[in-house]
């Protein structure tokens, strides 16, 4: 029987992390498609997170920059 203090243990079969985010918690963005990278930009509210999706876009070739007004193509 396990102690209440004590974790228990995991087989590494059973181990699994999530596969849209890294392994401090930030979110993956390459393997997100257009119309969820779309949906983030219109949650997100930091200009550093937003920037992060508009380079995404941009680096898919779906998105025209001008003077932070992104339009999606």
């Amino acid at each position: 029987m396990a102690q209440p203090g004590n974790k228990a243990r995991i087989h590494p079969s059973k181990r699994h992390n999530n596969p849209m985010t890294y392994k401090s918690g930030k979110p993956r963005l390459r393997g997100l498609t257009v119309p969820r990278l779309a949906d983030l930009l219109d949650k997100t509210q930091r200009k550093k997170d937003k920037e992060k999706i508009i380079r995404e876009m941009r680096r898919k070739g779906l998105i025209n920059i001008k003077k932070n007004h992104p339009e999606i193509l």
